[in-house]
C-alpha cells in the first residue's frame, strides 16, 4: 500500500461551487462538506480507481477567504468545534479530508448575483515529501439574507414651503449583517398636521 511519502496529488471530490444560484445567505453554514482526496497518482487505486491510490493520515491545510475575513472552516461531519479561518485536517483510510464552511458575513458588493458569485473561497494545500505541493480551490457564493434593518439614505430633517415637494427621501434596506438587500418592499406613509401631504414614487 502507498505511504505518506508517496503522496503527490490533491483532488476535489465534492462540495465545490455551492451557492452558485444564490440560495445561501452570508454567515450561514454550507450544507455539503468540502471534501478532498490525497493520492499517489503513480499507482492504481482501489478497484482500479483511475485517480490513484489513496493516502491516509496525511495533513491538508484548509484556509478560508471572504470579503469580511470571517469565513470559518470546522471539522466535518457535524457542527464540530468552533470554526476558524484556518484548519489542518488529516486524511482518513480512503485518503479523504473534509471540512465544513461557514460563509463570511459580508458579501463584498452590491446585491447582484452576477457580481457576488464566488465571493467566498477555501484553499486546500498539501505539501509532499519531495517538497512539492498541490493546491485546490473551493468556490462558494454568499448573498444577502432576509431584510432586517432600514435606514434613511440622507438627512431626515427637511424643510420646504407649504405645498412644495420634498425630494430625495430615500431609505436603504439591509440584512442582519449590514449587506444591502435589493428588491425589498418598503411602505411610505405621510403624517401631517394639518393633513394634506402625499407621497409618490421618485421618477
Amino acid at each position: 500500500l502507498p505511504n505518506p511519502d508517496t503522496a503527490n496529488r490533491l483532488v476535489i471530490l465534492s462540495g465545490n461551487n455551492q451557492g452558485y444560484d444564490g440560495e445561501y445567505a452570508a454567515g450561514s453554514e454550507l450544507p455539503l462538506p468540502l471534501v478532498i482526496r490525497v493520492l499517489d497518482s503513480t499507482r492504481t487505486g482501489v478497484d482500479g480507481d483511475i485517480l490513484g491510490a489513496p493516502i491516509s493520515n496525511f495533513p491538508v491545510l484548509f484556509q478560508s477567504f471572504s470579503p469580511s475575513g470571517d469565513g470559518q472552516v470546522s471539522s466535518s461531519p457535524g457542527p464540530g468545534p468552533a470554526g476558524t479561518g484556518r484548519l489542518e485536517s488529516l486524511t482518513d483510510a480512503d485518503g479523504l479530508a473534509a471540512v465544513r464552511l461557514d460563509l463570511g458575513t459580508r458579501t463584498g458588493g452590491p446585491d447582484d448575483l452576477a457580481v457576488l458569485r464566488d465571493n467566498n473561497t477555501v484553499i486546500a494545500v498539501a505539501v509532499f515529501a519531495d517538497g512539492s505541493q498541490d493546491t485546490v480551490v473551493f468556490r462558494a457564493t454568499a448573498v444577502p439574507g432576509a431584510p432586517a434593518t432600514i435606514d434613511a439614505s440622507g438627512p431626515t430633517d427637511r424643510t420646504a414651503q407649504a405645498g412644495e415637494a420634498l425630494s430625495g427621501l430615500g431609505v436603504t434596506v439591509a440584512d442582519g449583517n449590514g449587506n444591502l438587500v435589493a428588491g425589498a418592499g418598503v411602505s411610505f406613509a405621510v403624517s401631517a398636521i394639518p393633513a394634506g401631504g402625499t407621497a409618490t414614487l421618485a421618477a
